[in-house]
């Protein structure tokens, strides 16, 4: 499913991917939103060509605004192409 959401008044596209472990956020939203640079750690995710890609870090607690809502979610950084978020199983 697709969805139109906000982090820091900027507007993102958000892909809900039951098939993603975990919750994920494009680099070019980062400078967009202005987010303090302080990532953590990263993590190895395999793609959907089951290629072995590593993360660029992480951000905890990022607000993100979807659908009337407010919620806080962990992302790790990861080059999306298409969509600036995919939220996961971890956010489901």
């Amino acid at each position: 499913m697709r969805f139109l959401g906000h982090i820091c008044g900027r507007v993102v596209v958000i892909l809900v991917d039951t098939g993603s472990t975990h919750n994920f956020m494009d680099p070019f939203v980062i400078q967009r939103a202005h987010l303090p640079s302080n990532p953590m750690e990263g993590l190895s995710v395999k793609v959907a060509n089951r290629q072995a890609v590593r993360s660029e870090g992480s951000y905890a607690a990022v607000p993100l605004h979807m659908q009337g809502n407010l919620y806080t979610v962990d992302f790790y950084i990861l080059t999306l192409g298409g969509y600036d978020i995919v939220l996961g199983v971890q956010w489901l």
